[in-house]
């Protein structure tokens, strides 16, 4: 009776599992310091846009406050109060476009935040899967064949 390579079998199956963990180990290390870089970069610009949204938030303050001075002293600067509109329209504008990034960023991070906590997740279960794969391949190997082929080689040299 001719019986199936099991030997191999079984190291190949503790060999997939030294693989697997340093795959886990390795994949889910790299993702993580890629992503804490560009994290760093998106934190570093919605600091600049929030600080950027908070100057033009009192520059229009401003226009605000000198347009109710206008309109309180004199009634006839219609030329005044229509170049302060002006201006403070587009103080908005440019405070809208100055927010845009800061919520994107945003988005971004939480994105980012979830991807690495999966990538961490992904590379602990391959760890742990490796290791048992490695524990179970050399358990088997070890307890299935090479005990008997030990044992059978004990014999033969008590034999002899």
């Amino acid at each position: 009776m001719i019986t199936p390579p099991t030997d191999s079998l079984y190291k190949f199956i503790a060999i997939a599992g030294v693989i697997m963990v340093i795959w886990g180990s390795a994949f889910s290390w790299d993702k993580e310091y890629e992503y804490r870089l560009m994290l760093a970069d998106y934190a570093a610009d919605t600091e600049k846009a929030s600080q950027q949204a908070t100057y033009l938030k009192q520059k229009y303050d401003l226009l605000v406050k000198q347009r109710e001075a206008v309109n309180r002293h004199a009634s006839g600067y219609k030329d005044m109060l229509a170049a302060i509109d002006q201006k403070k329209a587009e103080i908005y504008v440019q405070l809208i476009e100055a927010r845009f990034p800061i919520t994107k960023d945003k988005q971004r991070i939480e994105i980012m935040s979830e991807a690495m906590r999966v990538y961490r997740i992904t590379g602990w279960l391959a760890i742990v899967a490796g290791v048992f794969m490695l524990l179970a391949g050399f358990w088997m190997w070890y307890h299935r064949l090479q005990k008997h082929v030990d044992q059978n080689w004990m014999n033969q040299v008590e034999e002899n």
